[in-house]
Parts: C-alpha cells; structure tokens; sequence
C-alpha cells in the first residue's frame, strides 16, 4: 500500500537476479491497459509464470535436475523426457508453452525431434511452439543447426540460471506485454506492402515469393541474433543485430519491422539501451506476426 500510494510500479526485494529485473521491467514498460495496472512484486512474477507448461528433454539426469529445480523455483510447471521419441510423445499431448530440447540424446536426438514436432505443427495447422536448443556446443556450426533444425534459440551448457530464465521470458512473451492473442495469422498483406515489394522485383512476381521463402527460412537465426544482442547488453552488438534486420525486412517491404529495426538500430548506436527495451518489444511482437503469415502462405503451398 505504501508503494500504491507513493506512485511506485512495484519492487523486488534484494537479492533480484538479472532475469527477474528484465522481466519487471516488461511489465512496466508495457503498453497501459485502462486503469492502474497490478503491483509488480516478485510474487506476482511467479504467479504469472506458473501457468506455463515447459516440456524438458534432457537424457542427463542431473541436468535434468538441475534445470527443474530452476524453473518450478521460478514457478513454471515442468515435465520432462529423458530422449528425444519421449519429448515426441509428450508433445504430441499438447497443451505445452515451450520446450527446452537436448542437441544429443539416444534413441532420437533433439534435432530430429524438433523437425518431427515442427511437422506435427504444419500438418495440423497448430500455433508454433518455441523449442530452445541444450547444448554443451555453441560454435555458429551448432547454432545453424538447431536453427535449420527449427529451434528458436541456444541455451549453453553447464546452465546458468539467469540465461535459463532470461531465454524462457524473452520466448515467453508475459501477457503485459501486449503479445498478440493465438489466433488466425495476419494477411500478407496485412504486414508487407506487396505493391511496393512487387515493383522493387520489376513485377517479377516468382523472384518475390522465392525471397518471401529466403525470408521465412532465415527468420529464426535473425531473430535469434536479435535476442542474443539484447541479452548480451552489448550496444555495438545490439546495433548490428537491428541493422541487418532492418536491411532485410526492408527488402520484402516489411514498413513497420523495417521502422521498428531503424529504431532500436539509432538507439544502440547511441548507447541508450534502456530506451530501447520498448521499441525492441514491439519489434519482436511485429516480426513474429510477419513470420506467421509467411508460415501461413508456406502451409498453403504445402496442401
């Protein structure tokens, strides 16, 4: 009450990791619903936390340990595999918010496992779930391969807990944050300027669709640079990430992702990372609609 009346967003009492400050500050920083919003407390942080279901995959049980004390301490709910043919079959089950894979694992190792739950997903026409990479590997060779494999990040082994959470709330986008509800993915149209796209290809319309489908297939590993640079607090790192993005979104005539890209760009160039924090979220959010509705285009292809 006393933070209520003092105007005070909320707190965290000492010791607060990195992760649980970034995560404060997600909520703060987002977009004002009608009337003042919850008290920001490190309890309500887990009550948030603890309606997402993570499905590990991990076939060493004291790694398995060790991430499972970290999560449910943070609150989430945690069900685990111990290769990846279980994490298969436990996905399968659904009702998952994201999965932490191991790269090597017998039976049926992490990539393959990845690329069956990424057909699963395509075949029926299911939201795509973030699957994180667990790797003891992260030389860029392993990085494109989880990414071709169809993973949305690398979470180096031993695992750090600040890097373990920070990976799982940059993935897991907290309802406060203004992430948009699951749902029938956004037109084309909606998200590029096919007109403007279709003239910078000289009315090529084949070479547009085949840089549409560079576009998707690159998507993962551009926004895992991104992240990667936000988490690093590297500003010259954070700076190029947003300029190829930009570059790139700029291409296939992606106005608001090419804007958004130009911003946190001018603002790392600068060193305001913390005025950053905002834009950076709202990029992240617009990028991941443009990827839906490439991946809707490339599903109707696919039938």
């Amino acid at each position: 009450e006393r933070c209520r009346t003092a105007g005070i967003g909320g707190y965290l009492s000492a010791p607060a990791g990195d992760a649980e400050v970034v995560e404060a500050l997600r909520y703060l920083l987002a977009p004002a619903a009608a009337g003042p919003g919850p008290l920001v407390t490190k309890h309500m942080l887990r009550e948030e936390r603890g309606r997402r279901r993570v499905l590990l995959a991990d076939d060493n049980g004291v790694n398995r340990k060790v991430a499972t004390r970290l999560l449910e301490r943070a609150g989430y709910d945690v069900t685990s595999a111990v290769d990846g043919r279980g994490a298969l079959e436990r996905f399968v089950a659904g009702g998952w918010d994201l999965v932490l894979m191991d790269v090597q694992m017998p039976e049926m190792d992490g990539l393959e496992a990845t690329r069956r739950i990424r057909e699963h997903e395509r075949e029926r026409g299911l939201a795509r779930i973030p699957i994180l990479a667990l790797t003891a590997h992260a030389l860029d060779a392993d990085r494109c391969a989880v990414i071709e494999a169809g993973m949305d990040g690398l979470i180096a082994k031993p695992i750090q807990a600040d890097e373990l959470l920070g990976a799982l709330q940059r993935h897991l986008a907290p309802h406060a944050s203004g992430g948009e509800a699951p749902g029938a993915p956004p037109a084309l149209a909606d998200v590029i300027d096919m007109s403007e796209a279709l003239e910078r290809m000289d009315g090529d319309e084949e070479l547009l669709n085949e840089l549409l489908r560079i576009f998707h297939a690159d998507s993962g590993s551009m926004l895992l640079r991104l992240d990667e640079a936000a988490a690093s607090g590297d500003a010259h790192h954070l700076e190029r990430a947003a300029h190829a993005l930009k570059g790139a979104s700029a291409t296939i005539s992606t106005r608001r992702v090419s804007a958004l890209a130009k911003d946190v760009e001018h603002l790392a160039r600068e060193g305001r990372l913390a005025d950053a924090v905002a834009p950076l979220a709202e990029l992240r959010r617009e990028f991941r609609r443009l990827v839906r509705a490439l991946e809707s285009v490339e599903r109707r292809k696919a039938a």
